[in-house]
């Protein structure tokens, strides 16, 4: 939990002196403010050098301040309401500011996600999902859209896929046959849901492999889990943003494909058969050809 990052500012507070103490301690006083503060505006409030606020962040794993920085917004935006988020931010005072924004943050969701991925733990994921009896995906309330996606795509190339995107009772019924064989992966993010943790607590018990699709490794979700995969959700509004996600759900897919091959061709055609058998699609061809015809072309 968050409380991990707290126990290691705690940490190198108790064996640091001076300065880095003094910094410790306006960290764990002031985190509210820090997480939307540049490097000058923390030196200046706990009246250290700019460099040691580079070096404490680094101390604590960090490739600098604006990392950490992101670990304390992810703090304060998992407590918030969506209303109480609509205050924190600065509002763009131009269509075109507000848009260019948007895109910035989008892009920098996506690289903050290649920069954290461990492509080993991406793999050993993707081969884990191959080889499950069942596969369990869960998310709820916001977190139920990416967790959707990833469960109608998976269930078109591979079997025993159950999608929980409700966190009542029928969450615990769903997951009462779950075993060590299976694979549970839980899409969680800010406000982060008990339910999603306890399904999780839940899974372990039976030894079933445990993955988190998460925006910090901070988050609840993550540190009960075997594995994690990181997507920030920064987002400047009431909501997070799922395009990181979507990115990590793209590269698990394709990943699975490859590994999978054969089985992915043949459950493919034999959707695609249903699909035809039931004339499911409108054909965009037909349809504009209807269309002339009408008109009298």
């Amino acid at each position: 939990m968050y409380q991990n990052l707290f126990a290691k500012i705690r940490n190198l507070e108790q064996r640091s002196n001076g300065k880095q103490k003094i910094l410790a301690r306006y960290f764990l006083s002031h985190f509210n403010e820090t997480s939307f503060q540049t490097v000058a505006e923390v030196a200046n409030k706990a009246r250290v050098s700019e460099s040691t606020v580079i070096r404490f962040s680094r101390e604590l794993g960090f490739k600098g301040f604006l990392h950490l920085k992101d670990e304390f917004q992810g703090v304060v935006l998992s407590k918030l309401s969506p209303s109480e988020r609509l205050h924190v931010f600065e509002v763009q005072n131009s269509f075109e500011k507000l848009t260019d924004h948007v895109f910035e943050k989008e892009i920098h969701n996506i690289k903050e996600t290649q920069k954290k991925l461990e492509l080993g733990n991406l793999n050993e994921i993707a081969h884990r999902v191959v080889k499950a009896k069942k596969k369990y995906i869960i998310g709820l309330r916001a977190s139920a859209a990416p967790a959707y996606l990833f469960g109608h795509l998976l269930n078109h190339i591979l079997s025993n896929v159950i999608t929980i995107l409700i966190g009542d009772t029928s969450l615990f019924e769903g997951l009462r046959d779950i075993d060590k064989e299976d694979i549970l992966i839980g899409f969680s993010f800010p406000r982060y849901t008990k339910r999603t943790v306890e399904a999780i607590q839940f899974a372990r018990k039976f030894h079933t492999t445990t993955v988190a699709i998460t925006d910090t490794e901070f988050s609840p979700a993550s540190q009960l889990s075997d594995f994690t995969l990181i997507a920030p959700a920064y987002s400047d509004t009431f909501s997070n943003s799922y395009t990181a996600c979507s990115t990590i759900i793209n590269m698990l897919i394709t990943l699975i494909t490859h590994i999978n091959k054969d089985q992915t061709e043949k459950m493919l055609a034999i959707f695609e058969d249903c699909l035809k058998e039931f004339d499911f699609f409108e054909d965009r061809i037909t349809m504009s050809l209807k269309n002339n015809q009408g008109r009298g072309l």
